[in-house]
């Protein structure tokens, strides 16, 4: 714009600089004050409150800091007996965010013919992805779809000693609309 400082777009960068922060800040003490004030607080629940803090680091790059609350989850897990939560949680990579985005329900109606993209790819002990190939229904482009999988960041696979696990050769079906 002619040189001139666009304060709007100043602003929202200094937002999201500290939102990585903010974001941590808010979940260790939301962790912190169910840990003081719920003593009847399951085991489930506190594992669930340190994978969402774990998610958040992960989501948005800070890897080290992710790791450290994997391995946290997966100490209260190993060590409460929850065997099951901890395949359901850890046994194979998630897509972040793990918010349903992912797996959503069919829409009703065949105005809306989705194409059916079948992916194939390591994930890495970081959780990232790595030797995509795709395999289409239909006519459609790709390309979009094979950049925005390779930049998802997902929930890396945990052993039950807390060791980051590479995936190779995972397989998933995604549908893609226009």
């Amino acid at each position: 714009q002619n040189g001139e400082i666009d304060f709007d777009q100043k602003r929202l960068e200094t937002i999201q600089r500290g939102a990585l922060s903010r974001g941590g800040f808010l979940l260790e003490q939301y962790i912190s004050a169910i840990d003081e004030r719920f003593a009847g607080i399951t085991i489930e629940q506190r594992a669930r409150a340190v994978l969402e803090l774990a998610d958040w680091y992960q989501w948005n790059g800070s890897k080290r800091r992710a790791s450290e609350q994997y391995e946290a989850v997966v100490k209260i897990l190993t060590e409460g007996g929850q065997g099951g939560l901890m395949q359901a949680w850890f046994g194979q990579p998630v897509e972040l965010p793990d918010n349903g985005v992912f797996w959503q329900p069919p829409l009703p109606g065949p105005e809306t013919e989705p194409s059916v993209v079948t992916a194939t790819y390591d994930v890495t002990s970081q959780g990232s992805v790595k030797k995509l190939s795709v395999d289409v229904e239909g006519e459609a482009p790709v390309y979009r779809f094979k950049r925005e999988l390779k930049n998802t960041r997902f929930r890396p696979r945990y052993d039950t000693d807390g060791e980051s696990v590479y995936v190779e050769k995972l397989s998933r079906e995604y549908e893609l609309y226009d």
